[in-house]
């Protein structure tokens, strides 16, 4: 039975969830699925034990958490010697093509930044989530939001995560391991 690999880093959690689905989608496949935070890592993890890596994060600021960045860096080579891919999160890639054109230029950095080629990379939309934010930062995402054109209404989380290119992006995983 194959199996895939799904490291992620959360910040919010949207990206452990969608972590989470797509496991399920290779499961649905017949693999076996281990979804893992990068932060919790267990020493001796062998990446040439898998048939499939995932890697995924958020943006947040611009930027991709930076223990994703070091994992990504020091398993530079194992990547590429795995059929691996990558998605990068975030409320940019729900938006309008500059957005999601600003999202895309996150992932293209990170990409360059670590050196890691993956032969699949997506932005996936994120989600909205005033009601983890503490007092502060929902009143900063409010005003953000607002000034872009986009949900203000902080009594609710908004979800903008596309299922069906969640689902997409496994498919096209699932057919690059049966190369």
């Amino acid at each position: 039975m194959p199996k895939a690999l799904l490291i992620y880093g959360s910040v919010e959690g949207q990206t452990h969830k969608i972590e989470d689905v797509m496991a399920g989608h290779f499961r649905q496949h017949g693999w076996e699925a281990d979804v893992l935070d990068v932060r919790k890592l267990p020493p001796g993890l062998a990446l040439e034990d898998y048939d499939g890596v995932v890697v995924g994060a958020p943006i947040h600021a611009g930027r991709h958490p930076e223990p994703i960045h070091r994992f990504v860096t020091a398993h530079r080579e194992a990547l590429a010697e795995r059929r691996a891919a990558f998605f990068s999160v975030s409320l940019s890639a729900a938006g309008d093509e500059s957005e999601q054109a600003d999202a895309q230029r996150c992932l293209d950095d990170f990409l360059q930044d670590t050196g890691w080629h993956p032969p699949i990379a997506r932005t996936i939309a994120g989600a909205l989530r005033y009601r983890e934010y503490n007092l502060f930062k929902r009143y900063l995402m409010r005003k953000l939001m607002e000034q872009g054109g986009h949900e203000t209404d902080t009594s609710r989380n908004h979800e903008y995560t596309d299922w069906q290119q969640v689902h997409d992006f496994v498919e096209a995983v699932v057919a690059l391991a049966q190369r």
